[in-house]
């Protein structure tokens, strides 16, 4: 069976004549062992109008395979240009480890690209490090102080991650990314991503028979917007009137990409939501679609929908079965915050236009072609049933709650923007109420700790957030979390790593194997570049450790070297205002 499909997957890579679409090249590990060496270059893609960096010279990395047990090593090779000494600068003094820092608005200022006022767009140092890079596993429990996302790999450098795999991984779909923060959009949105997948257990789900027999695709959906004239990406999709921007598949555009398959020919869709912003609907024209697993983890039941939805940095496995011959398109629907129409337009943004939310139009996926050429095994159906959760999960699951936590996703629009400094002086100069994001009332800093949790012990976190219109998407490195309720209402429980919040969600989440600082942010990378992030640090239950922060907020006087003025606010475009109009 696995023989079989391998040679799908082999077929389906390499074969030109076959007819599909581009689809990235595979690392397999060998004897218990992966090596795996990531160059990052300009690599011009998108017909020739993207010049972005890349891995390995093509516009998606490759896809990295594993089986729990196995050593893999990734060494990161920067090729850009060294940064300028004015970034350098500013990393040095945003990664100053000093404690009188940790709490610091210019810290926030300068780490979130944002103005005095707490805004973005034309941030008032510059929109600095896009040379600057590192690796993020996510969805694997790979330990967080090897993957620390605070540490940069400049141009001309280079980094080594060694990870030993648990012999008891959960199997399943994650995938890598670029993570220094302030340059989330512009890494997506230039193709520093790939597929990590684990596999090779009876929780997998390609172990149940209709799945592995069938054709495996790989789906990274993802969007770009450039500059034309230097065809180089432009790091930010404003949520208002911008609908130049193009959606990517798989590192093409989705006009250009296309699938070929044959009549009765089961598919497994395998998709990344690399998104800037919200979540992705996708549907196919005249076909049911059956999700098999949610970011890695199998389904709990099994439904036909005509449309799926896959959150920002979400996985979604999806199957369906192509029966009748003809040309067929994967969309990705419209999006809407509930602003559409002249006089909604008018009344939210000034702007009477039909539509005016960026992401309101609907976009093509891929084109599929399906032959009139039978498969060997035409009658096979779709699975009936799927794996249970992997052993190790439904450990945690058992095992009782410390406590409970709160975990806030806010947004300000009132004066202090967190602890951006404000005044009414600001409001009238500019004619605006500025707006940030934040996580328990603060901005993101890299040295603040918002708590200690004891390794090995599990906690109930009741995730919320303020802006119910707009929602989140809920993400924690290192650790899978264990949903119970969804806006209130209880939940059979499932597990997710990523998950949209609207209302709020009830976790279950356990942090068995590392201590270190575990990272906690909302993952539309339009929300956690702005501050949307915080650190919590899992201490060993031996050791009693303070917290290196306190809750204060230093109002001092902006540092020295970042007096020299404000460059001009461009207030937050409205972003997310649908709530609060």
């Amino acid at each position: 069976m696995m023989l079989t499909r391998a040679l799908k997957v082999l077929a389906f890579c390499f074969l030109a004549i076959d007819g599909h679409s581009f689809q990235p090249p595979e690392i397999v590990s060998k004897d218990g062992k992966l090596d795996v060496t990531l160059t990052v270059d300009m690599v011009l893609s998108l017909n020739g109008t993207r010049n972005a960096p890349g891995y390995n010279g093509n516009p998606i990395g490759p896809t990295i395979r594993i089986k729990p047990g196995d050593t893999l090593s990734v060494t990161l090779i920067n090729n850009l240009e060294p940064s300028s000494d004015y970034d350098h600068e500013l990393h040095e003094f945003v990664y100053d480890r000093n404690s009188e820092k940790v709490n610091d608005v210019n810290v926030s200022i300068v780490y979130n690209r944002l103005t005095a006022v707490g805004s973005v767009y034309n941030s008032l140092y510059g929109y600095w490090g896009q040379n600057f890079m590192n690796l993020h596993f996510h969805g694997a429990m790979f330990d967080p102080k090897i993957e620390d996302t605070r540490e940069v790999v400049d141009g001309g450098k280079s980094k080594t991650y060694k990870f030993e795999i648990p012999e008891d991984q959960p199997p399943g779909l994650f995938w890598y990314h670029n993570h220094v923060h302030g340059t989330s959009q512009y890494s997506v949105m230039s193709g520093l991503y790939g597929f990590l997948v684990v596999e090779g257990t009876e929780q997998d789900i390609t172990s149940v028979p209709e799945i592995a027999d069938s054709t495996e695709v790989f789906l990274m959906l993802a969007e770009t917007s450039l500059n034309k004239e230097t065809k180089r990406v432009d790091p930010f999709i404003p949520i208002v009137m911008k609908f130049d921007w193009e959606h990517v598949t798989n590192g093409n555009l989705g006009q250009d990409t296309t699938f070929t398959f044959r009549k009765g020919e089961r598919v497994l869709f395998r998709a990344v939501s690399a998104s800037v912003e919200p979540a992705k609907y996708v549907s196919i024209d005249e076909h049911m679609l059956v999700s098999v697993a949610h970011d890695g983890y199998p389904a709990r039941s099994i439904e036909e929908s005509d449309t799926i939805t896959i959150d920002s940095g979400s996985r979604l496995e999806f199957m369906t079965k192509f029966d009748k011959p003809g040309i067929y398109t994967m969309r990705l629907a419209p999006w809407n915050i509930g602003i559409t129409g002249s006089d909604a337009c008018g009344a939210a943004f000034d702007i009477p236009a039909p539509t005016c939310v960026s992401f309101d139009v609907e976009r093509i996926i891929a084109k599929i072609i399906v032959e009139d050429i039978e498969v060997d095994t035409p009658e096979k159906a779709l699975p009936q049933q799927l794996p249970d959760y992997h052993p190790f999960l439904n450990k945690l699951a058992a095992q009782s709650s410390n406590g409970v936590r709160t975990v806030t996703i806010e947004q300000a629009f009132t004066p202090p923007i967190f602890q951006i400094p404000f005044n009414e002086s600001v409001q009238a100069k500019y004619g605006g109420v500025p707006t940030g994001f934040g996580l328990n009332g603060r901005l993101f800093t890299p040295y603040h700790s918002d708590g200690n949790i004891d390794a090995g012990t599990c906690e109930t976190w009741e995730v919320s957030t303020n802006t119910p219109s707009v929602g989140h998407t809920f993400h924690v490195h290192s650790v899978p979390f264990l949903v119970t309720h969804v806006n209130g209402e209880e939940k059979t429980p499932f597990w997710r790593d990523t998950m949209a919040v609207n209302i709020n969600i009830t976790i279950h989440i356990c942090f068995p194997r590392h201590d270190g600082d575990i990272m906690v942010h909302c993952h539309m990378p339009s929300h956690q570049d702005i501050g949307s992030a915080i650190y919590y640090t899992v201490v060993p239950k031996d050791i009693v450790k303070k917290n290196a922060t306190t809750d204060s907020v230093s109002s001092s006087t902006y540092y020295p070297y970042l007096s020299y003025g404000m460059r001009g606010l461009v207030v937050f475009s409205m972003l997310w205002l649908g709530s609060e109009l």
